[in-house]
């Protein structure tokens, strides 16, 4: 029986660790470096933005300008969430600093 429970509370806090992974609301208040920023998406998109358990973000150019993009970060779509942490300005340097990073 304690085999179980442990089982149970070992599976429910793995699946804790990696939805908080995805999303990462930590605090960036006044923040203004991007790249410190963009530390929030590496948990879905991967530590080099390639894509992991989301979409690629280097393949944003054509597909979104930088409003669209900072409209994303702000209210989220589909499986992203919306992040709330992020200013309109934060969300726009980052918005920028993603379609330089295009291939």
């Amino acid at each position: 029986m304690t085999r179980k429970i442990t089982f149970k509370l070992s599976i429910i806090l793995l699946l804790s660790l990696v939805l908080a992974g995805c999303g990462g609301q930590g605090s960036f208040e006044n923040e203004t470096n991007p790249e410190v920023l963009a530390r929030s998406c590496i948990g879905c998109h991967g530590t080099d933005l390639s894509g992991r358990s989301a979409p690629s973000l280097l393949e944003l150019d054509g597909k979104y300008n930088e409003q669209e993009i900072a409209e994303i970060i702000l209210n989220g779509l589909g499986r992203m969430p919306q992040m709330k942490n992020f200013s309109e300005e934060q969300a726009s340097l980052l918005a920028d600093w993603l379609l330089e990073k295009q291939q």
